[in-house]
């Protein structure tokens, strides 16, 4: 769907300027308010955006977006703004653009928000979102005309810009986010042509170390998990190797800024099942961490690493003939056997780094 505008400047001329990437048309010369009409995103109503007569270097404008019924001409609604931005290439602009988060979003958005069968819209009214994001005053259609709905337009202003529709899912999503390491991302079902909450996650970084990302979940699906940072560039890899029989899940060994790790991961996201640092130092969960963990013992003459977790003995083999991991319990000794293919670096790498729960025997 295309929003086709038209700067109606009679007897003055006109021309195309970009600014800092936005497209907007100019007069060469002060005068009046400058008026777009914007066509196209309905056959029952059209659009007049009317901003403030600047010298063109603005990349926000004062202006007002009105709509109108075609039929009959009258103005329905209008919104107005002191700063609003807009797109215009070739005299034509993408209506419906919702580009989450950060990308571009239409003055206009024509869409069926409340899944009732009726396109509702949406009006950048601002920019009043999340870090000088746009915001919208949204209004649902009924049978009695489009009427602003309050907890709709919270959602367009208290988060980073425009929701998102999920036409199948019948669900909208929101995100929000602080800073490089905090973000929250928000799940609506819509109840009674109300927006309601099923399912929130926050991610952020762990406090004790950039190296994991710790995601916790409420609502429908209630989940507290751990992802390695894949933006942490901190750490080095000393040793990885999938598992035979489960690649999907890969053995690390990692020299990390809080010394040396061993991760179990699991899939592309690299899920933390078990952790040195997490579990074995009582990281994970906000437990408070063991003010004396067990520290790795490195054999260099069988290129072995071990650590002890409990009860429970684990033995990393970096050799020729052996290599994976080796449990050892009260009972008995499990051997889970890497896949040789597959594997990255050496224990080897140990004999030049150093960490300070590392002892080398």
């Amino acid at each position: 769907m295309v929003l086709m505008l038209q700067c109606q400047w009679p007897h003055k001329a006109l021309s195309i300027l970009t600014v800092t990437g936005v497209l907007g048309c100019l007069q060469t010369a002060s005068g009046a308010p400058q008026t777009y009409r914007v066509s196209d995103f309905s056959n029952e109503f059209e659009a007049k955006v009317t901003v403030d007569d600047g010298d063109g270097n603005e990349v926000f404008r004062r202006g007002a977006v009105a709509v109108y019924d075609r039929a009959s001409g009258k103005r329905l609604l209008e919104v107005h703004s002191d700063e609003l931005t807009f797109d215009v290439e070739q005299g034509v602009v993408a209506s419906n653009v919702v580009e989450l988060p950060y990308g571009r979003q239409s003055v206009v958005i024509y869409a069926d928000f409340n899944f009732d069968g009726q396109k509702d819209l949406a009006i950048m009214d601002g920019q009043e979102s999340c870090y000088h994001g746009p915001s919208f005053t949204v209004f649902l259609r009924t049978t009695r005309g489009f009427v602003t709905s309050p907890a709709f337009t919270r959602l367009a202003h208290e988060y980073c810009g425009m929701f998102s529709v999920d036409v199948v899912k019948r669900q909208l999503a929101t995100m929000t986010k602080s800073g490089c390491c905090w973000h929250q991302f928000n799940t609506y079902a819509v109840v009674r042509s109300l927006p309601q909450v099923i399912q929130s996650t926050e991610e952020s970084l762990t406090q004790f170390s950039p190296n994991y990302v710790e995601v916790k979940s409420t609502g429908q699906h209630p989940s507290h998990e751990y992802f390695l940072n894949a933006e942490n560039t901190s750490r080095t890899e000393v040793l990885s190797f999938a598992l035979a029989g489960n690649p999907e899940k890969r053995v690390k060994i990692l020299l990390t800024e809080n010394g040396l790790d061993y991760v179990l991961i699991a899939g592309e996201r690299e899920r933390v099942e078990f952790s040195y640092l997490l579990d074995v130092n009582g990281y994970r969960n906000d437990r408070k961490p063991r003010e004396a963990p067990v520290p790795f013992t490195w054999f260099s003459h069988t290129q072995t690493l071990s650590f002890a977790n409990g009860r429970y003995l684990y033995t990393v083999y970096d050799q020729q003939a052996r290599l994976g991991v080796e449990v050892t319990t009260p009972q008995k000794k499990t051997f889970i056997a890497g896949v040789v293919a597959s594997k990255r670096g050496s224990l080897e790498a140990l004999g030049k780094a150093t960490a300070d729960n590392v002892v080398v025997k």
